[in-house]
């Protein structure tokens, strides 16, 4: 075997361990209740009849938990404050999920606020925790973005791709839209939301784009 087939190999090797470890960690986080304690102030995290949910504006409190506390801080444009600044629509606008939000890390030490410091340019943090692409797609419609100076950077890491066919994410008791190839056209399902908590192993999109209510610790939400 040459060095490519073996390097190609090798890396088929690490991506299907890579993805194994991912679904593996999945089930054992939703199978039974956790073993770290945790603990956040209600209301950062609202109903949204499209989008599933969103961001409070203007809010602040503390999130507890065996690993760290952090403080997090929202602004009027329903982002995360980026190193004290409350930016709207920056030239460069960062949108993904709660890597993206920075959970875990204060303000200033989100990677959006890092990266802020380095390029010297007001940097947008659109990052909701335990949303997906395609819930990113349908937040991008009403942004108004475009400017020929404005940088739309979509982050995403490889768990959000297993929600894209369910309309119940796996870290989440609660309804998300989805898209389906209709008529060879994307269409958006499970809209509008419903707000009763979902059971994350809920059906399956074969069974109905509709899912029933079923129990499961809150992450959101008030009302919008």
């Amino acid at each position: 075997m040459n060095l490519r087939s073996s390097l190609y190999a090798g890396g088929l090797f690490v991506a299907g361990l890579t993805v194994a470890l991912g679904v593996a960690e999945a089930v054992l986080r939703f199978s039974g209740p956790s073993a770290q304690a945790q603990h956040m102030d209600a209301g950062l995290i609202e109903h949204h009849p499209r989008f599933g949910w969103q961001l409070a504006k203007n809010w602040q409190g503390t999130h507890e938990h065996d690993d760290y506390t952090a403080q997090y801080r929202t602004t009027p444009f329903r982002t995360r404050t980026t190193g004290g600044v409350a930016h709207g629509a920056g030239d460069l606008v960062l949108i993904g999920d709660s890597f993206t939000f920075g959970l875990g890390v204060t303000d200033d030490a989100t990677f959006a606020a890092l990266l802020q410091d380095v390029a010297k340019h007001p940097i947008s943090n659109h990052g909701l925790p335990a949303s997906s692409p395609d819930q990113h797609l349908l937040r991008l419609e009403p942004m108004n973005l475009g400017r020929t100076e404005q940088l739309v950077m979509l982050i995403y890491l490889g768990n959000d791709l297993l929600d894209l066919t369910r309309t119940v994410p796996l870290q989440a008791p609660h309804a998300k839209p989805r898209y389906a190839l209709r008529d060879n056209r994307l269409s958006v399902l499970n809209v509008p939301v419903p707000k009763t908590p979902q059971h994350p192993m809920g059906p399956s999109p074969s069974t109905s784009s509709k899912v029933p209510s079923g129990t499961g610790h809150s992450l959101c939400c008030n009302s919008s």
